[in-house]
């Protein structure tokens, strides 16, 4: 499971090192082989590959209509790549620019898969979900 948040740079190149505690997980789960594709609030997704599998057959036949160009979205921006020896992988240019990531960036678990983010934008969007208080859904569990 993929969990907590590491503050990371971007080089010059636009690679970043996976973090080894996660780089170890996305070795055993997909042989180190990753996808990164576009994803709400102009972050991009990081999916091991075998979690990424399971996306793209979900996305290409069961999805309804309505939500075809999202799925093209996903589909188009979708960049496949092995970590390489030195544990980085490169963030093309399209997905960086979409997700207007500069130098330092946020890598956060999210149960399955990885979000990037620009660090400034991870923040303000934590800070606006906690200001949301806790979902109705959730005011019936007991520690909270």
């Amino acid at each position: 499971v993929f969990q907590g948040t590491s503050l990371l740079s971007l080089d010059a190149k636009g690679r970043m090192t996976i973090p080894a505690k996660w780089r170890d997980l996305l070795a055993e789960q997909g042989g180190g082989q990753i996808t990164v594709t576009r994803w709400l609030d102009n972050s991009l997704r990081v999916y091991p590959q075998p979690a990424w599998i399971r996306m793209r057959d979900q996305i290409m036949p069961a999805w309804p209509m309505t939500a075809d160009g999202f799925a093209k979205a996903l589909m188009q921006s979708a960049d496949t790549q092995q970590i390489d020896s030195a544990g980085r992988i490169l963030i093309k240019d399209s997905l960086r620019s979409f997700a207007r990531l500069d130098k330092r960036v946020v890598l956060a678990g999210d149960g399955s898969l990885l979000e990037l983010w620009d660090e400034d934008r991870h923040t303000k969007f934590l800070d606006e979900q906690m200001a949301l208080g806790l979902p109705p859904e959730l005011k019936s569990m007991t520690r909270f």
